[in-house]
């Protein structure tokens, strides 16, 4: 493994631990599971964007990972990290959660940057080519919001689990803006 790629997989596993530190975290797994990445600076190609084979889970005491990070174990988040860095090269995180409107309202009233997309509009061309959905509608949203966004959501689709995106520099970056949503722990007044 090359020493960038240790790089990020160090970065990811700091955080992965970081977000296991809240015994509530896993009520944020969706149904697809969560997956959490980090791309190289330049990072062109899902090939060249770190996450977890397997994507992370609930095994019913915590957050667990079949296997540690890698570079090309994502497609879906990564793709978002990758639309996200035409816009903002600084924006090499993202974290996929379960759609949950309290996360959304908390975000706004946090003063994030919050940006939806709406999938019924996406093009018959996009939803007709493999992969290419999440690009689109975080391009969609990037352009809504005039920016990279912290959070991006949509509502889902036919056969589509509605979700929720957090964007960030790293993934410590990542985890640390999600608690400002739901708190740090179960000690902490927030939760969801």
């Amino acid at each position: 493994m090359a020493k960038a790629e240790e790089d990020l997989a160090r970065k990811l596993l700091q955080a992965f631990e970081l977000l296991n530190s809240n015994k509530e975290a896993y009520k944020l797994v969706p149904e697809v599971r969560m997956n959490l990445v980090y791309a190289l600076p330049e990072a062109k190609s899902v090939e060249e964007v770190a996450g977890f084979p397997g994507r992370i889970t609930f095994d019913g005491e915590g957050l667990a990972f079949v296997k540690p990070p890698r570079l090309g174990a994502s497609r879906h988040v990564a793709n978002a990290v990758l639309t996200a860095m035409k816009y903002d090269k600084s924006v090499r995180s993202a974290m996929n959660l379960r759609y949950d409107e309290e996360l959304i309202r908390r975000a706004e009233e946090a003063g994030f940057k919050v940006s939806f997309f709406d999938r019924s509009k996406e093009p018959e061309e996009v939803r007709a080519a493999e992969g290419r959905t999440t690009s689109w509608g975080v391009e969609e949203a990037i352009r809504s919001a005039g920016g990279v966004p912290d959070l991006i959501y949509h509502l889902g689709g036919v056969g589509k689990e509605p979700m929720i995106l957090i964007l960030g520099k790293d993934p410590v970056d990542v985890v640390e803006k999600l608690f400002k949503l739901i708190g740090r722990g179960p000690e902490s007044s927030g939760g969801s």
